[in-house]
């Protein structure tokens, strides 16, 4: 009987949680969306200068070499962040389930 009102209290007073891990995860994503395009198109940038520079000889290897993973450290960085934003998600249909499951 106790377990069974403090359970439901317990449900009740997750459901702001499960409301705050979907605005915090589609904020998330929807900054991940607009900063992609700034960051996809530095990563080109990056990534066409070191290949010019490789090809035209104008840089040493080490250097091109660190253009290209400044690059795709640049390009990976919003992949990261939208799976930051996919396990907050996750954890809100996990609550969702529990609190109405």
């Amino acid at each position: 009987m106790v377990r069974t009102i403090l359970t439901g209290i317990l449900k009740i007073a997750l459901i702001p949680l499960a409301l705050a891990c979907t605005l915090a995860a589609w904020t998330c994503i929807f900054l991940t969306w607009v900063s992609s395009w700034i960051f996809n198109a530095l990563a080109m940038i990056l990534f066409l200068t070191a290949l010019g520079s490789a090809g035209f000889g104008l840089e040493s290897k080490e250097e091109v070499i660190r253009m290209l993973v400044t690059a795709f450290v640049i390009f990976i960085l919003p992949h990261i962040v939208d799976g930051l934003a996919a396990g907050l998600l996750i954890l809100k249909y996990r609550l969702m389930s529990w609190i109405f499951g």
